[in-house]
């Protein structure tokens, strides 16, 4: 399974040596990789970046969709101990700008789509060298630095084999978190922490023949730890670009995929859709689904699979986890993980105080192996020390943990709403509105009304083919929620504001003008006698 004196790179040569011809990555409708053509590509990669003057301690970004040369430029970066930053394809003007200038790259991979986003920014840029273009297309943008096209560089780069691989306390990569309150920071990723978040479920359940299905980004956590699970088993790695509801069960029955991760909305988009006879007729066994959708037993008998959870963040490995394929409390996600990497956790006050069983705090971790949690973020002493503060790193999320050792996720600690006297959960509001057939995902932030405390607004984004019936919706919330809970305003919109970590952008939705909300005071809802 996974070692931890072993990086992605070590799995890959040894899988280049005992299934050489064995499939092993694949792009959906796109190309495929053997294990052996896998590290081949790697090593060209680094030959390639070294002859643009790329070398150890550089900085090498990318702005492409996860596929095989995302994966690629990373391990290439590697071997010559440059470090990649990949940069999410939605990035443009000063967003784009900030990373590019904060990571200080010297080298930029893009795919030739992006190129507009790219060509709005040059004159900002102060580090970047060399553009070097993939994916189809002409370039029909002039940059002010050196560009050179993806084929020609590797076909005239001179094939080596002689890179070593880095070690486990190596950083892997650099990956920016949401900034969702300010801009957003490098987190500093040793390849050990990706050991360490590979192992963040039950892997014991798994056989060489798994395939794993992955949708998400090229700058998401998950682009580098499951490939490096999949490699461990022998398995095989399928990614789409991104998330497709009507291609879902295509591509799970086309590439044979046993196992997928579904995070946001993703799962409520599947539940939605209308029941088939060929339902439990697919190959997907296992599904690592955050957060849990509130009928989880129904989704599991409808598609026949076993589902796990967990909590993690882009700083973080996996610290909490269920510990098997069977949850017994979708409000919960988990106990803390016993085992290597050997966390420690607490939960504390304002003044990093601890927090008896039972009350609300916010969650601090740390492990006793080396390297596995994040080396802090780039260029940022003052952001890792306070991150960082006493030793323990500071993850702002609050939770509550019970006697049995189950922790319950509360809320961002900077988005939790203060309504009659009562602490209020944003997750939990957005949890149960989320699980309404009409609704495919929301957002609940506080607003000012015309008292004294907050009141709470949710933002909406109706399931396809559904209208929202506020005052049915009211209703519902009135059944399950305590009544302070039960939110005043309502506001539909076409989508949601994220980072481009898929972040829901709070502070962007507060900022709204407050002349589209449906009022339930207004209306004459009673939710007294519901």
């Amino acid at each position: 399974m996974i070692d931890p004196d072993r990086t992605y790179i070590d799995v890959l040569r040894l899988g280049a040596e005992r299934v050489p011809n064995k499939t092993w990555m694949q792009e959906v409708d796109g190309q495929q990789l053997t294990y052996e053509e896998a590290l081949q590509l790697s090593s060209n990669w680094a030959a390639a970046l070294t002859s643009v003057g790329v070398g150890k301690g550089d900085f090498v970004a990318t702005l492409m969709e996860n596929c095989v040369d995302s994966q690629h430029v990373w391990l290439g970066a590697a071997l010559i101990r440059s470090v990649e930053v990949p940069l999410s394809p939605l990035l443009r003007g000063a967003s784009l700008t900030h990373a590019l200038n904060d990571c200080r790259a010297k080298a930029l991979v893009i795919d030739r789509r992006f190129l507009p986003q790219l060509s709005e920014v040059t004159p900002t840029l102060k580090h970047l060298k060399v553009v070097i273009l993939a994916g189809q297309g002409s370039n029909e943008f002039t940059l002010p630095m050196e560009v050179i096209d993806r084929d020609a560089l590797l076909a005239n780069a001179s094939p080596r084999n002689d890179f070593s691989a880095p070690k486990p306390e190596d950083i892997a990569c650099v990956l920016y978190t949401s900034g969702t309150t300010g801009p957003s920071k490098g987190t500093l990723i040793p390849w050990a922490q990706l050991n360490a978040n590979a192992l963040a479920f039950d892997t014991t359940v798994f056989g060489e023949d798994e395939v794993f299905y992955y949708t998400g980004a090229s700058n998401h956590a998950g682009a580098r730890s499951q490939p490096l699970l999949m490699a461990s088993l022998g398995g095989r790695f399928v990614m789409r670009p991104s998330f497709k509801t009507d291609r879902f069960w295509a591509d799970i029955d086309n590439y044979k995929c046993t196992f997928t991760m579904m995070v946001g909305a993703m799962a409520h988009f599947i539940n939605s859709q209308p029941a088939s006879e060929q339902d439990r007729n697919h190959p997907l066994k296992f599904v690592l689904m955050a957060p849990l959708l509130p009928n989880l037993e129904k989704f599991n008998r409808r598609f026949g699979v076993v589902t796990t959870t967990g909590y993690s963040m882009t700083e973080l490995s996996g610290p909490i986890n269920v510990a098997g394929w069977s949850v017994q409390d979708p409000a919960s996600c988990g106990k803390l993980r016993v085992g290597w990497p050997h966390y420690e956790a607490r939960l504390v006050d304002k003044n990093d105080n601890d927090v008896p069983v039972g009350k609300e705090g916010e969650l601090l971790v740390r492990t006793k192996a080396p390297n596995t949690l994040n080396a802090g973020y780039l260029n940022r002493p003052d952001a890792t020390e306070e991150a960082w503060r006493g030793g323990w790193f500071h993850t702002g999320d609050v939770f509550r943990k019970d006697e049995s050792g189950n922790y319950f996720f509360i809320d961002r600690r900077k988005d939790s709403i203060r309504k009659s006297g009562e602490n209020i959960s944003s997750f939990e509001v957005e949890m149960q509105i989320a699980a309404h057939k009409s609704v495919a995902e929301c957002a609940a932030v506080a607003v000012a009304a015309d008292a004294v405390e907050d009141e709470i607004k949710v933002f909406l984004v109706p399931t396809p083919g559904e209208q929202i019936d506020f005052e049915e919706l009211v209703r519902a919330c009135a059944r399950t929620m305590p009544r302070f809970m039960v939110p005043r305003y309502f506001e539909v919109v076409e989508a949601l504001p994220k980072t481009p970590t898929m972040r829901v952008q709070k502070a962007k939705l507060r900022e709204l003008p407050r002349t589209r909300e449906w009022d339930r005071v207004k209306a004459g809802i009673d939710i007294k006698g519901v």
